[in-house]
């Protein structure tokens, strides 16, 4: 169960970049280039994602079958204001992007 979680948390951390700030072209990284280099891991694509400017990444999901031994071929993140995006796992690219309950909702 721990490798898991493990193979979700590092999977994730490892290839995303979240936009923030009132400055087009502003990114911040969810793990910092040094971090990665110490653990010996490396970025195998970046994307940004679409929220809007003043929204944050509050959660990620990356679907993980334990019987099977491997992650799903989706990634999803969920903003501040309930903003579900969806990525491919291995290339990085959009599949969809919608608001899935008014902001301040709990979801």
């Amino acid at each position: 169960m721990m490798r898991c979680r493990l193979a979700l948390v590092a999977g994730f951390f490892v290839f995303c970049i979240v936009p923030y700030g009132t400055a087009a072209g502003d990114t911040q990284r969810l793990v910092s280039p040094e971090l990665l280099k110490q653990a010996d891991l490396e970025i195998l694509w970046e994307t940004k994602l679409p929220i809007k400017e003043g929204e944050t990444l509050e959660r990620l999901f990356i679907p993980f079958d334990c019987a099977k031994g491997k992650l799903g071929n989706r990634i999803y993140g969920l903003s501040s204001q309930n903003f579900m995006v969806s990525l491919n796992r291995e290339k990085g690219n959009v599949i969809f992007g919608r608001s899935v309950a008014e902001s301040g909702f709990p979801v």
